[in-house]
């Protein structure tokens, strides 16, 4: 994209959009040449399957902000994000994102590519020139990388995460990791854990917990959240919030603290949960 810009910087952009795009190809390839050649851009990774370029940059960056360049619509999560909060002391190795789903994916790599070459977007196309494209890549500076993804994100996507390190890394919020953690404790260091941390900073952050889990969480994710916020503080029982949540439970079916790990007989009557831990 930069050798299109560059070229649309150095001369008449009406004469640009005429150029075949074979000509253009080849173009491309004799500008990415020299760069590599004269140090501008280096290979990532420098052997095996290309990934993506390092621009201006000494090394690798830390593999958090790499990632994060690599796949520009994935965000740091579940105890990743947990970590950098403060929420969590665990050291995991390895990095938990979550991702939009593909379809979603694919429409903000239009739009983006769209808000960076306008008019000029045909004539990239035509040319068949490197556009966005998720990353196959399972580990990066020794880290395993997991992605999760789920149609439901996309319905708030852009509300999930928020930008950090100058705009470098994408992270859950605060209150993201507290649904995450109710949705799926085993990529947040597990249910004990969960529990934990529920406990110690749960109270602290009622009022986005709250607004995050009514707006984005389904009932069942509703019932965990009020049962480990009222396990961590007796007193929430009269939150005119939890209240209502607690009014709109449904009884019977597998209702379960953790989905991952069998029905068990101690059971929560007010929030129709089995407490599986």
């Amino acid at each position: 994209m930069c050798f299109f810009l560059a070229l649309r910087d150095a001369g008449d952009r009406t004469e640009l959009e005429t150029v075949e795009p074979e000509a253009l190809r080849r173009s491309f390839r004799n500008f990415r040449k020299t760069l590599l050649e004269f140090g501008g851009i280096e290979r990532f990774p420098a052997t095996g399957t290309l990934h993506g370029y390092l621009v201006g940059m000494a090394g690798i960056p830390e593999p958090e902000k790499a990632i994060c360049s690599l796949d520009p619509f994935s965000f740091l999560s579940h105890l990743t994000a947990m970590v950098w909060h403060g929420l969590s002391d665990r050291l995991p190795k390895t990095i938990f994102l979550t991702r939009p789903s593909p379809s979603l994916w694919r429409s903000l790599a239009a739009a983006k590519l769209e808000s960076h070459l306008g008019v000029m977007t045909p004539g990239y196309r035509a040319a068949k020139l490197p556009v966005y494209r998720q990353i196959d890549l399972s580990s990066i500076k020794k880290h395993p990388l997991h992605f999760w993804n789920s149609s439901r994100l996309d319905q708030a996507y852009s509300a999930a995460f928020k930008r950090a390190d100058e705009g470098a890394i994408r992270i859950a919020t605060v209150a993201r990791c507290f649904l995450d953690m109710v949705r799926e404790p085993d990529l947040c260091g597990g249910i004990d854990h969960v529990m934990e941390v529920f406990e110690e900073h749960g109270p602290n952050h009622l009022e986005a917990i709250l607004n995050e889990v009514d707006h984005h969480g389904n009932k069942i994710e509703q019932a965990r959240t009020g049962y480990l916020l009222e396990t961590a503080d007796t007193t929430l029982t009269t939150n005119p919030k939890l209240q209502k949540w607690a009014g709109e439970v449904s009884r019977g079916g597998s209702r379960k603290l953790d989905p991952s790990a069998d029905y068990a007989d101690t059971y929560s009557e007010r929030w129709a949960l089995s407490i599986n831990v």
